[in-house]
Order: C-alpha cells, then structure tokens, then sequence
C-alpha cells in the first residue's frame, strides 16, 4: 500500500508534493505484481504532469528523500489465497478421535516441487478456523468469554474475522491467554507482537458494543516463580475460577522447529528483552534438546507447548525402553518443570475447565497434537515409574475443534493407526 505523508522537503527544485508523486508512480505497477516503471517512462509521465522536465538523477534522489522523510511509505499487502476444504479427512479424524466434535482440514499440500510457506500456510488455517466460526452462527452468546492464545495461528485467525460484519453479541469478554511477548529488538516489525494480548485489542471490533477485556500486561517471562506467582496475581488468570472462558481459540508449538520464537531467539544466540530472565534455563533445555536429536535422530519432536505452556512429547515406541533416553527425558521434564514456573500463561489444568478448545496446527506438529487429541497429557509432560517406563496420564484438556492442513491431517491418522 503507498501511502502520501507529509514532511519537509531537501531538494530545492521539486516539491514534497512532486517527491511523494515521483515515488508513487515509480512503484505502483507493483500493486499489481509488475516490475517498477523504468525513469524514462517515469520523465515522460512527470513532463506530462507538470510541464517541466527532470533528469533521472533527480528523480532518484527525490524518490530516495521521499522515503527517507517518510512523504511516502510502502507496505506489503498480504490476501488470503482461496481454499478447499477436504470433507474426508475431515471425517476420518472426526472418527479417530472421538472426542473431537469438529474437524477443520483446507486441502493444503507442502510438495517438494511446489512447497508452500509457512505464513501461507497459518493464513489458510486461520481463515478456515474464521470461517467455520463465523458460519456457527450462535457459537458466541451474551456474556461468554472469549480466551486468546499466542502465535501465528492465532493472529490469523483474529485477522480474518476482523474481515468479517461485527457480531452484534453483547456483552463478550476477551480474555488473553499468555503474557506479553515483546519485539526482538528495537527495529523489528510490530508483525512480531503475536502474544495474547495483542490479539484481544485485534479483536475488539469484531463484536458489539460492550465489551470487556482482560489483559494479561506483564512481560511472559519472570526472573523467579516467585516473581511469576506475585505478577500472576495481579492479573485475571489469578483468579481463573471466576473468570472461565467458555471459548479459547488456542495453537500448538514445537520448540524443535526454526519458526518457533524461542528456538530462533536461541539460534541467533541473542535473547530479547522478553527472553533474558529465562536464558539460563532455555539454554540448559535447548542444549538437552540438540543432545538428544544428535543421540536419537527417529526422535523429530520433543518438546512443544499451548500457549507457550510446555511439555514433553513422548518418543517413539522403539525408544521407549531406552534407559539413556529415560534419564535424559528426566532431566529434560525438571528444567520444563522450571521453565514452566517463570511463565506467565494459562494451564492446562485452566484449560481443562474452558467449554470449547479449538486448536491449530500447522506442518511438523502431528506427533505434539497427537498426544494432545489423546488427552496424554501433564504439565512439564512424560513421567517414569520404577520401572523406567513411560507413564501418561489422562490429564490436560479437551480440544473441541481442531484445525489442520491435509498432509498434517494424513500423519495424525497414521500415527493413530500405528499405535
């Protein structure tokens, strides 16, 4: 989108208004996925327009001064490719687990010779999750609350029912699930605040006139459980049981995969302002993390989260009996434990009591939504008996709703298959 602003100018000879125009035309054939205008034709255009000629030198500077004093800006439009929904996946998932009422599955394929981004993938996702909610016509009633969780999923989700006619439902609560999550640094996009309270203040126009929020307004990661239990009181998901949301629109992360904001915070080895009061905890289980895969390479996901609550994922059958790994997943559970503890965000347990989950998951996630569709689930994750062998116990929460793409929907299918 090019946007005319306006400041002072430095070139004597054109006007801002002349700037910001020469800047305009160069760049607007890219509104419709064109190559920029060429300055020849740009001087024939201007000539036109004002009567007086411009060598092409000035021209560059005055497009360059036009975005340096902010006369013009461009932003990237972002539009939400079609999709088809794929009724028979959706019905075998509806059949493989039985706790689910809806399964949600747009026909997205990741092939080698034509792979899909991921930020297209999340959209599509989040546009049909929008869908299906906005076609539930009396989903949302008066006085429900709404909980909002963190990550891409979920930003898409907001953004594409902001797209659609108000919902004329009051009162509604918007209630955010995770504490803030701030930008890495200074010149990072705003894109970037994904946490649960930025997507409450998204959502706010989607619904009536009276509405209420609740905001988490503290940083996601505490110094201490101690800190994190006095921040903790002071906002509403200390007192959870008076307040339980009868929705929560929630996503599923993998700490092994690149795209998740502690595992690149990590990589670059330069923690943000949000992550520091966590570093030493997230370096000993990011550094258990690549133990592990190096040892266990069948092992693709050990540790994931709902909003950024984590947990282990169980390793695969053949592993089970391994007494290496057993110690080592041990270690793993204590520092998810800590981790845990630092955390501003609901629980599982909170989770548990919300009416209706609905989950989204993208590419990579099929073993972590596995064992979150199958109710295996405890804070911090698997446990040992005396034995040495895996104990799951049925605690966690369950999801209503789930939203995945086709290849996503195959593996959880097959994996159930398989077990």
């Amino acid at each position: 989108m090019l946007n005319q602003l306006t400041r002072g100018q430095k070139l004597k000879r054109l006007t801002r208004g002349q700037k910001a125009w020469l800047a305009i035309e160069r760049f607007a054939p890219m509104r419709e996925g064109e190559a920029a205008r060429t300055y020849p034709d740009l001087r024939s255009a201007f000539k036109n327009e004002y009567g007086d000629s411009v060598g092409i030198r000035t021209m560059q500077n005055a497009i360059r001064e036009a975005f340096e004093d902010e006369l013009v800006t461009i932003r990237r439009t972002f539009t939400v490719p079609d999709y088809k929904r794929n009724t028979a996946l959706e019905k075998a998932l509806e059949t493989t687990f039985k706790n689910l009422k809806y399964a949600i599955v747009p026909e997205i394929r990741q092939k080698d010779s034509d792979r899909v981004d991921s930020d297209t993938v999340y959209s599509i996702l989040g546009q049909a999750l929008a869908d299906h909610i906005q076609n539930s016509r009396n989903l949302f009633r008066p006085n429900d609350a709404i909980g909002l969780g963190s990550g891409r999923s979920v930003y898409w989700t907001v953004s594409a029912l902001r797209e659609f006619e108000g919902v004329p439902v009051s009162p509604v609560i918007l209630a955010s699930l995770t504490g803030s999550m701030f930008t890495k640094n200074q010149t990072s996009p705003a894109s970037e605040l994904l946490d649960g309270d930025t997507h409450v203040t998204m959502l706010l126009q989607h619904f009536g006139q009276y509405l209420q929020i609740s905001m988490i307004r503290h940083s996601i990661a505490q110094n201490s459980e101690s800190a994190r239990n006095t921040a903790l009181k002071t906002t509403w998901l200390g007192d959870f049981d008076s307040h339980v949301p009868a929705h929560a629109i929630v996503g599923c992360g993998v700490l092994d995969l690149p795209g998740h904001r502690f595992n690149q915070e990590w990589a670059e080895r330069r923690l943000s302002e949000t992550l520091k009061p966590i570093a030493g905890i997230l370096e000993r289980i990011m550094k258990r993390m690549e133990e592990i895969k190096d040892s266990y390479p069948t092992y693709r996901t050990i540790i994931a989260d709902v909003c950024n609550r984590f947990f282990v994922v169980p390793p695969p059958r053949p592993l089970l009996q391994e007494a290496g790994l057993t110690k080592k997943l041990s270690d793993m559970k204590n520092d998810i434990d800590e981790l845990n503890k630092r955390l501003i965000t609901v629980t599982k347990h909170q989770l548990s009591r919300v009416n209706n989950v609905m989950l989204i998951g993208g590419p990579g996630k099929e073993n972590a939504l596995h064992y979150l569709l199958n109710l295996k689930f405890k804070d911090g994750g698997v446990s040992s008996n005396s034995k040495g062998d895996f104990v799951h116990q049925p605690e966690g929460f369950k999801v209503d709703t789930l939203c995945v793409d086709a290849d996503t929907a195959e593996k959880l299918i097959a994996i159930a298959n398989s077990v």
